[in-house]
């Protein structure tokens, strides 16, 4: 949307303003260069790239008034240390879901979306063009995932609010039948999708309470799919693993019981040892299915539904994320990476996240009391020019194929921004 406020020259010269004023003149430097009265004016020196914005501003008292003159020079791109500002989105609503990359099927850029308060979900290009806008029934929960429903390269968003399983095209249609409703719950998981043997023969999973339905890709329950009533609720969505050819479902109860169950639903693996589960999910790491617990623990399973237990210190708080053989823990100011240990300052922080882009793998964490977000390489090291402005978690991919990485988050509570690296 091509707006003042979504300018990111004006959102630089806009620091330089006054925190208050009565009244504010702004003028557009290019604009003025070409009218006629000024042509012999001293703005015809003016170089309308470094000097986009002319400002007259005034704060007015009972007995005094005072005025402020400004041509300031604006740097539109580079913050520091190599790291550019490629966008700010300003929206009018606080943000709710934050922006993620999503592929363009069209042109294999990435465009970016995400949804505000009042359930608006917005898709925008990576220069900061509004496609669309499309009202929801609620919040989304969890992430947009995307999928290749007809199997043709054209991709589709799908997700679910707390009511809604949608999936939805790069117009911003619902993809029939997929509006499905939901019944009212106050255990909540984000949709699960399964693509078994990689071929988008998709399976979608919606779990909440002590009950889960399975769709196909068609939107028919899939009656094949017939798990046993569960006893206690799911706390976590649950996650599709495959260990030497074998596909394990992964699902996680209130009571500590871990199911591991069969493509049908029914149990493959019985663990008899309950587990004081985290909010972290299970991965697949060294053909082990690995988690943490709340007792800072690192606890994996066998194929045999043997479990080991770990005594790694953590928080109660803890995070455990894993990216091909790359395993991640985070506990309070402390990141352990493969071993190697990042401390990073006191603060309030998001899951840090994995990253791997062309082979070089990135993560990052956001201390959202401090609104800084830090991005750091797999030996520890802090990337050059960060941390930067940001208080939400981020997404990183080469958004315009010009290989370079663009790291999107929010700016603030109802803006987005893009950083080149």
């Amino acid at each position: 949307k091509q707006t003042l406020i979504n300018d990111i020259s004006y959102q630089k010269n806009k620091e330089n303003l006054l925190n208050k004023f009565s009244f504010l003149w702004m003028a557009n430097t290019k604009r003025i260069k070409e009218e006629v009265v000024f042509k012999k004016s001293t703005y015809e020196d003016l170089d309308i790239n470094l000097y986009p914005f002319i400002n007259l501003e005034g704060l007015v008292d009972e007995k005094l008034v005072l005025l402020n003159f400004y041509i300031g020079k604006t740097k539109t791109r580079e913050s520091s240390g190599g790291i550019y500002n490629e966008l700010i989105v300003s929206n009018t609503n606080k943000i709710t879901t934050p922006p993620k990359w999503l592929k363009n099927h069209r042109n294999n850029e990435y465009d970016f979306a995400y949804q505000d308060s009042e359930n608006y979900l917005y898709l925008y290009s990576n220069k900061g063009d509004l496609f669309w806008k499309k009202k929801l029934s609620s919040k989304i929960i969890g992430e947009i995932q995307q999928v290749d429903l007809y199997k043709n390269g054209r991709l589709q968003m799908a997700f679910r609010t707390s009511d809604k399983f949608y999936i939805i095209d790069r117009n911003g249609s619902t993809v029939q039948p997929f509006e499905i409703s939901i019944k009212n719950s106050n255990n909540i998981n984000r949709l699960s999708i399964f693509d078994y043997e990689n071929d988008k023969n998709y399976r979608f999973l919606i779990s909440q309470d002590n009950y889960m339905k399975m769709y196909d890709s068609k939107g028919i329950t899939v009656t094949g799919f017939d798990p046993d009533s569960l006893n206690s609720d799911i706390i976590n969505s649950p996650v599709h693993i495959r260990i030497k050819g074998k596909d394990y479902i992964l699902v996680q109860l209130k009571n500590g019981k871990l199911k591991i169950l069969n493509r049908r639903g029914k149990d493959r693996i019985s663990v008899k040892q309950n587990i004081n589960f985290s909010e972290n999910n299970f991965f697949s790491f060294m053909n082990l299915f690995t988690t943490t617990d709340k007792n800072g623990n690192l606890i994996q399973v066998d194929t045999n539904g043997n479990v080991v237990i770990n005594n790694y210190s953590l928080g109660e708080n803890n995070t455990i994320e894993v990216v091909m053989d790359n395993i991640l823990f985070q506990s309070e100011n402390t990141i352990n990476i493969n071993g190697k240990i990042i401390k990073i300052p006191e603060g309030r922080y998001t899951k840090p996240r994995l990253f791997n882009y062309k082979d070089t793998l990135y993560i990052t964490i956001t201390d959202q009391k401090e609104s800084k977000i830090y991005l750091f390489n797999k030996e520890g090291i802090l990337i050059k020019g960060f941390p930067v402005k940001g208080i939400n978690l981020v997404d990183i991919n080469d958004a315009d194929n010009d290989g370079k990485i663009e790291l999107i988050t929010q700016l603030d509570e109802s803006s987005v921004i893009s950083y080149e690296i």
